[in-house]
């Protein structure tokens, strides 16, 4: 079978596991909002009963927060954004990257051909942190609810993503048979305080393996945008 073929089949699969569901017989993957998770600071926006969550995972679509979640990541993307000033949202957005490296075409040129070459991304000389802001936006599906959601970590949070990455490399295995145990771990420092995600892992074996490959296929379209209230109130990034 063509890949082609394949996504057909994964996309037939997946949705099939939701028309089972009486009331949701016309049920499409347009029907869905994309839930996205994150994790909850003293800095976070639009959270209710906030100081009772941090550091807890918090779905603004079905307003649940977990304090531990296990997820499969099906794929991620690097992301930056540039606002204008103190206005974090798409009407001040001066420039974005999809995929960390060059700028989307609506901005490109605007500032340079490549992110690494923009004074916007550069750190300052007394370490003050760049005003575009970096990202990791991960697909996942929540393996409790079998429900797939997108979660953006950034700021101090950057670090342990290229460590979940390498640590999730290491295993040898498509990030599809690796089950994700995520939790949170409290900092204090100079700086402030504030949490960073945590997280341990487990290999699938083959058939949990396959069920969430063909999850993968499903949402292999699904643009995968940086959450830009995380990306704007999470704790400054450090260089690494």
């Amino acid at each position: 079978m063509n890949e082609e073929g394949s996504i057909m089949r994964a996309e037939h699969t997946a949705v099939a596991r939701i028309t089972d569901l009486e009331g949701f017989e016309q049920f499409d993957r347009g029907d869905l909002v994309m839930p996205r998770l994150r994790l909850v600071q003293a800095t976070s926006r639009d959270i209710p009963d906030k100081n009772k969550r941090l550091g807890q995972w918090w779905d603004a679509v079905n307003e649940e927060a977990y304090p531990t979640l296990d997820a499969v990541i099906l794929r991620y993307s690097r992301t930056r954004a540039y606002f204008d000033g103190n206005t974090f949202d798409k009407s001040a957005l001066l420039c974005r990257s999809s995929d960390g490296r060059v700028p989307d075409l609506a901005f490109a040129g605007k500032f340079a051909d490549l992110c690494e070459h923009c004074p916007n991304a550069q750190w300052g000389s007394s370490g003050k942190p760049p005003v575009c802001k970096l990202g990791y936006t991960f697909l996942a599906i929540n393996a409790a609810t079998d429900m797939p959601f997108i979660m953006t970590w950034s700021g101090t949070a950057v670090k342990r993503a290229k460590q979940l990455i390498t640590a999730m490399l290491a295993k040898r295995r498509p990030a599809y048979a690796i089950l994700v145990h995520l939790s949170s771990r409290y900092v204090d420092d100079q700086r402030g305080s504030w949490y960073i995600p945590a997280f341990s892992l487990e290999l699938l074996d083959n058939e949990k393996a396959e069920h969430y490959r063909q999850a993968y296929l499903a949402y292999a379209n699904v643009e995968l945008e940086a959450d830009e209230d995380v990306l704007v109130t999470d704790t400054e990034e450090v260089p690494f």
